[in-house]
């Protein structure tokens, strides 16, 4: 009997703990439908790159639809680091979703605001590269 109370002890020990440490996700992304965006602006300190090519657009929406929810809140108008890229999507009713995309401690975020942090997969990165690569550079005055 004592074996059977210990366990059922143990047991109730292991159920509350996972409960208490159970790490809710962000919500989902709020994202345009893929028609209705228009372009696709990218700025960082240096440069502003504006994609407006409808198979970047559609290639650029599917990963950010397919980005992995995390546990960390948005609370903020913009990222609580010191170098992001805001991502700006213009749509067709002359609305403007902005998110922002950043790396901490190694790993690649994209943040909307007040609404979820998420991790894009890698070609997201390899994508903003390209376009600010070859980006209007804006001046230093």
């Amino acid at each position: 009997m004592k074996k059977y109370m210990l366990f059922l002890v143990a047991m109730m020990m292991s159920i509350l703990l996972s409960a208490c440490m159970s790490t809710e996700k962000s919500d989902p992304i709020v994202l345009p439908e893929e028609e209705n965006v228009i372009s696709i602006s990218l700025s960082d300190n240096n440069a502003t790159a504006t994609c407006t090519d409808r198979e970047q657009i559609g290639e650029i929406l599917s990963i950010l639809m397919d980005m992995e929810s995390t546990s960390k809140l948005s609370v903020n108008d913009s990222p609580g680091v010191d170098d992001y890229i805001k991502i700006e999507l213009s749509c067709a009713d002359d609305t403007v979703k902005t998110l922002f995309f950043y790396e901490e401690s190694g790993t690649a975020y994209v943040e909307q605001p007040y609404q979820g942090i998420y991790i894009p997969a890698p070609a997201l990165n390899t994508i903003i590269t390209d376009l600010l690569s070859n980006a209007e550079v804006l001046s230093q005055a």
